[in-house]
């Protein structure tokens, strides 16, 4: 019983140690989804490169922004993006824009509730339909009422990906863990 504490108690400690440099998450198939995942609805996760994980902030009325390819294309039914909420301290909201070939779309999601360090899913208005390797646009914006700060986990960007724009509006070589949410 002794050996089987002592291994507990270094886990946890690995862990909380770990908060702030987490690892790329393994790529996962098409066919994991998380337990939020509708029946009918397949998901699949943005590629990141190996790396360590970087937490870019977002206080009141400050956003990221980037693209990335749909895959496999489909019907997009919701964005979901990997965040940290500080141990469910933040507050306000955060907005997604997303556009595809100049249609865009807003989605607004509350972040009183939400799960930290895990994905934020936006429902969006109207489903997209994605062809094979179109390519997505999104801003996230943190709102104006907000204070206390929330996190966008990025990564480090795969050869030839587009990294975000960071909220100073610098192009960085990192790129968040996004999730996308397609019909069957």
């Amino acid at each position: 019983m002794k050996p089987i504490l002592s291994i507990l108690f270094a886990l946890l400690a690995l862990s909380v140690t770990a908060c702030d440099k987490a690892d790329s998450p393994v790529q996962p198939t098409p066919t994991t989804a998380p337990l939020t995942a509708s029946p009918g609805i397949r998901v699949e996760h943005s590629a990141v490169a190996p790396g360590k994980g970087k937490a870019m902030v977002l206080t009141a009325n400050q956003s990221v922004s980037g693209s990335l390819d749909s895959g496999n294309g489909g019907q997009l039914e919701a964005l979901g993006v990997r965040m940290g909420n500080y141990r469910n301290s933040a507050d306000g909201s955060l907005s997604l824009k997303l556009c595809v070939e100049g249609a865009c779309q807003e989605a607004l999601m509350p972040l009183a509730g939400s799960k930290d360090n895990d994905f934020l899913v936006f429902e969006l208005p109207q489903p997209i339909v994605l062809a094979k390797a179109q390519k997505i646009d999104y801003i996230l914006t943190r709102s104006g009422d907000a204070t206390n700060r929330v996190a966008v986990w990025a990564y480090p960007a795969r050869k030839g990906q587009a990294g975000l724009t960071d909220p100073a509006g610098t192009k960085t070589d990192l790129v968040p863990r996004l999730e996308l949410h397609l019909s069957k």
